[in-house]
């Protein structure tokens, strides 16, 4: 379900980030990137309660305990109106001094930029307020509900695409005025659907405060390592920003965007594997959570693989597929944030299992220290006037650190798994999308950019990875899952 409706999404994505591209330009598109980002930076926040919502919720279903489920949901429905109230109090404060005293933006467009913050700030607020619920369904592993509404946002996206193009208003403020309206409409629904869907959902008086401890602990712990995650995503964009101007900016935010539907498409895998990583380590049942963790592994990188492997390759037709006339910078930034994007995938999945077990003390200082030393070192670097892609080898040399990291915390806390075979899958996983990868180079060097080009280099990758993946990475029980599915899908269609 989550496959298809991202499907869905990533066609419909690319065409309404086109026209809207076209619309608003390369600057204002800039603008709306790293205006619209300037509250990432409390992002520490809301991450470290949603992964104790997250975690603990999936527990306690994992533990059959429905009774304190409702005080779990209380208790963080609770904490989040107090993140978003403080939220609120920053953006309005700090954030606007940021926006008018650190940020490059052009003087006649402040005004607009402006308005674009304001809407940021609210829309922060109700998407922070959601969290509990989103939290729940993901526990009870609604993936079809998810699914569903994600396609009409979609939906409604594409109507924002046809309002924008008739406004007579700035164009700017426009997009960002009714992003904000489809994302309340969306939260709405949400909420209704949990409410009369689960009891649990239910907003009642705290009455066990030794929940909310637990839970305000949990997420203490987390905090310094979501912070550091945090200053490093934003320290990047506002590096650049400083450094390079909007109209890196809005090089960067265009990749991003291919980028984030190619990972969408895929992180769905590991969004339904991740509850099940929980519940399995709550029953003590070490084997089958250990077989779960290489399993998402494995599917996820390959998933990611088979769409970002020739997108880097045809980046440039891509863009021009796309957009047209392709901005500058924009294919070098594709290639090397989709390089990137495969780490933080295997680090998700480290730190669900680190997660489930709870002591997170040592994976939240270690590794958010790295974190923390990668934007110093960026600024560093681009002050002293190197390339701007270098800032992204920073990061990619930071996050191989950072799953070494995990690991060893890993076998600390749960001396029950194998981490070799869990390293041994990621190795495999890396060396056969590598392996596959050379022999098309070879192709994609002799043909010449163009839709055949494209269409021989996709099918040739994908013919080469899905059979080295077969006799390399996949196990027997795999095989036999693979071979079941795909029979049972011929028996269908024959029906």
């Amino acid at each position: 379900m989550l496959t298809i409706r991202m499907v869905i999404v990533t066609i419909v994505g690319l065409y309404t980030s086109r026209i809207v591209f076209a619309q608003l330009g390369d600057v204002n598109y800039g603008i709306y990137g790293v205006v619209g980002g300037i509250l990432g930076f409390m992002g520490f926040l809301t991450s470290s309660m949603a992964g104790a919502s997250s975690r603990f919720i999936t527990y306690e279903i994992g533990q059959g305990n429905f009774v304190r489920i409702n005080e779990v949901f209380n208790s963080s429905f609770y904490i989040h109106c107090i993140i978003a109230i403080i939220v609120i109090i920053v953006g309005e404060t700090f954030g606007i001094w940021f926006l008018y005293n650190v940020l490059s933006i052009p003087p006649d467009r402040l005004n607009a930029a402006f308005w674009v913050f304001q809407f940021s700030i609210i829309s922060s607020a109700v998407s922070i307020t959601q969290i509990p619920y989103t939290a729940v369904i993901m526990a009870h592993e609604k993936m079809g509900v998810y699914a569903y509404m994600e396609m009409v946002g979609t939906t409604l996206k594409l109507l924002i695409v046809y309002l924008l193009s008739i406004s007579p208003f700035d164009k700017l403020i426009t997009y960002s005025f009714l992003l904000l309206v489809v994302s309340f409409i969306i939260a709405m629904f949400y909420r209704i659907y949990c409410i009369k869907k689960f009891d649990h959902c239910k907003i009642r008086r705290l009455k066990d405060k030794k929940t909310v401890k637990s839970m305000l602990s949990f997420s203490g712990m987390d905090l310094y390592g979501n912070i550091a995650v945090t200053l490093n995503n934003q320290g990047l964009t506002y590096a650049i920003n400083i450094f390079f101007g909007v109209v890196y900016n809005a090089a960067v935010s265009l990749a991003n965007t291919i980028n984030g539907m190619i990972l969408a498409l895929t992180t769905n895998i590991a969004i339904a594997f991740k509850p099940q990583i929980v519940k399995q380590y709550a029953q003590g049942n070490y084997d089958n959570m250990e077989t779960i963790m290489c399993n998402s592994l494995r599917f996820t990188l390959l998933g990611i693989a088979m769409l970002a492997v020739p997108c880097a390759f045809e980046a440039e037709f891509v863009m021009k597929l796309w957009l047209g006339e392709v901005p500058r910078y924009s294919v070098e930034f594709l290639r090397i944030i989709l390089i990137l994007s495969f780490f933080p995938v295997i680090n998700n999945v480290c730190n669900a299992a680190i997660h489930a077990n709870g002591n997170i003390k040592k994976l939240t200082f270690i590794n958010g220290t790295v974190f923390l030393l990668m934007p110093a070192i960026i600024f560093g670097i681009y002050a002293l006037g190197v390339n701007v892609m270098w800032g992204y080898v920073i990061e990619i040399i930071g996050m191989c650190i950072i799953i070494s990291l995990a690991l060893w915390i890993l076998k600390e806390l749960i001396p029950q798994l194998s981490i070799k075979r869990i390293a041994s899958t990621i190795l495999k996983c890396g060396f056969t999308i590598v392996i596959s990868a050379i022999p098309v180079y070879y192709l994609y060097s002799r043909l010449t950019i163009g839709f055949i080009r494209a269409i021989s280099v996709t099918t040739a990758y994908l013919l080469l990875l899905t059979s080295c993946a077969w006799w390399i990475i996949l196990t027997k029980e795999n095989h036999h899952m693979v071979k079941s599915r795909l029979y049972g899908l011929i028996q269908r269609f024959h029906k």
